[in-house]
């Protein structure tokens, strides 16, 4: 999970904690409303503590008796490499790999191509690089 989607995850989370914490008070209650509210947080934490503990950890031996997957998405090829060296020797292997060919940009290519009355179509379309995508596994030990 990225910095973002957890900041928005955390704030949808609180709003709707205090959405509960109003609706609580609302009925005169503001003993039940808080503590409604700290309960929230701390469900809140819990869950996040538990997501934490099932995340795959690279670094860390497999003694989970379960086989571990992860998928990783590379911009260059130097990344990879530095990844893989970093990861075989953890007992992490490539279960399968794939890259995906860049796609045209039509508006780009139709713009160089007005721009420059033909020319850029010699040298070819404006295209998106490529990325390779990575399925690591580890066994248990």
């Amino acid at each position: 999970m990225n910095a973002r989607s957890k900041a928005l995850t955390v704030a949808s989370g609180i709003v709707a904690l205090i959405v509960l914490a109003l609706i609580v008070t609302g009925h005169g209650d503001v003993v039940a409303g808080l503590a409604a509210l700290a309960f929230g947080v701390w469900l809140m934490q819990a869950m996040e503590r538990e997501k934490e503990k099932q995340r795959v950890s690279e670094s860390t031996p497999n003694r989970t008796g379960k086989i571990q997957v992860m998928v990783r998405v590379y911009d260059t090829v130097s990344q990879y490499e530095a990844d893989a060296q970093r990861l075989i020797p953890q007992g992490w292997r490539i279960e399968q790999q794939s890259q995906g060919g860049g796609h045209v940009n039509i508006g780009r290519t139709t713009t160089g191509a007005v721009l420059t009355g033909g020319l850029s179509l010699l040298f070819g379309g404006s295209r998106t690089k490529d990325k390779l995508t990575v399925t690591w596994r580890r066994d248990p030990e």
